[in-house]
């Protein structure tokens, strides 16, 4: 059997799943279904292509399960499709039924490489999924190798961007409901990330706001699940008008966006989140009684929107109930990480809330176990985030 060549390109793959087919004593049947993996194998284009060639090799396997050479080729194709427990269990299986194999010395190197590969797919996916700014909003990370990008469609600008009105004359400050589009591209040595950032240009009534960028540094708390970042960032006036009395316009108009002070900011994002959560939508904004509802995080969670047949809801759990304590710790006490990772954690783990609902007097505390959430945030800020 050839030495075994580790490259992507399909071409040298091949030539290093080439193995002595005839001299096991196998059927037509069997070979036939290794002839097709082989296929699968040139038509392979990325790692999820290959699961077509790993079918018809383990099809080959149910007939001739005592085939050492198919083993081996199933290892290939499942370590080129990152995985990497089944590759090993393949390669494994293959020296058990092949003992005097000229290259058993290399395919026991090999594995020894597969098992690093799986220890830092490991790294990487315990990093991946959501993970939530102090301010609330969820962040989506990504890895490929050392690099992480943490991005985000939903982040409020109320901290960034100081927003008017003024309806004729003069002008007043707005509440900024605004969510912009901003991503960090993050190269990790050890515990310490440098890189950038940008956010997409964002439209605040009839005004726009550039889009804005820079470099970033940073450290990675990977022990207590904590990225912290800090990067430049100015501060903005947005301020947007109506027509001047007895004028002839009859549209609003911005009047100016401008930079009112550059800042160093330190942010801090907790995660990722664990699979468990209470399964309803949960809005940090706050609406006080009949004034000017407030955006960010301020120390206020509230249901927003809630599945009627769920755990939480036959538990007592209703929309529109403002959560106050999560397992006795008080929202108020918290930042936006730190209660929404609160709100989440193993599925089937019991979690207590203290909620305040209207013409209620008293807090009503409520009790239920967590349920499967999505690791994932929707991209469409029209569908909900359940936590």
């Amino acid at each position: 059997m050839r030495t075994v060549q580790h490259a992507f390109l399909v071409t040298v793959m091949m030539g290093a799943m080439a193995v002595s087919l005839w001299s096991a004593d196998v059927s037509d049947e069997a070979r036939r279904f290794f002839d097709r993996g082989m296929a699968a194998v040139e038509m392979a284009k990325s790692p999820s292509d290959y699961q077509m060639a790993i079918d018809e090799f383990k099809k080959a396997i149910a007939i001739a399960p005592q085939w050492g050479d198919v083993y081996y080729n199933l290892g290939m194709v499942q370590e080129k499709g990152q995985r990497y427990a089944e590759a090993i269990e393949s390669f494994r299986k293959y020296l058990k039924l092949s003992p005097n194999a000229a290259d058993t010395g290399t395919v026991k190197s090999m594995i020894n490489k597969i098992e690093f590969r799986q220890e830092f797919q490991a790294k990487q996916q315990k990093l991946s999924g959501v993970w939530v700014e102090s301010d609330g909003t969820p962040f989506q990370i990504s890895m490929d190798g050392n690099s992480i990008e943490l991005k985000t469609n939903r982040r409020n600008l109320s901290g960034d961007v100081d927003e008017y009105y003024g309806p004729g004359v003069g002008a007043m400050s707005v509440p900024t409901s605004a969510v912009e589009t901003i991503a960090f591209h993050l190269e990790r040595k050890a515990d310490t990330l440098s890189g950038t950032w940008e956010s997409k240009e964002t439209q605040i009534e009839q005004c726009t706001v550039p889009k804005q960028g820079g470099s970033v540094e940073g450290t990675l708390q990977e022990k207590e699940g904590r990225i912290i970042l800090q990067i430049q960032r100015p501060k903005l006036k947005v301020f947007y008008a109506s027509p001047f009395p007895f004028s002839f316009e009859t549209a609003d108009k911005c009047q100016e966006v401008s930079v009112i002070a550059q800042r160093n900011l330190t942010l801090v994002f907790d995660g990722p989140l664990a699979p468990g959560g209470i399964g309803a939508d949960v809005s940090t904004v706050f609406v006080p009684g009949l004034i000017m509802p407030e955006y960010g995080w301020t120390g206020h969670l509230t249901i927003s929107a809630l599945l009627p047949e769920s755990k939480a809801a036959a538990a007592g759990l209703m929309s529109q109930d403002e959560i106050i304590a999560i397992d006795t710790v008080l929202v108020s006490s918290m930042k936006g990480n730190e209660a929404f990772r609160r709100l989440h954690g193993e599925v089937g783990s019991e979690i207590e809330l203290s909620v305040k609902r209207e013409d209620v007097k008293e807090p009503i505390k409520i009790r239920f176990p967590r349920v499967p959430v999505s690791t994932e945030f929707p991209k469409d800020l029209q569908t909900c985030w359940v936590n």
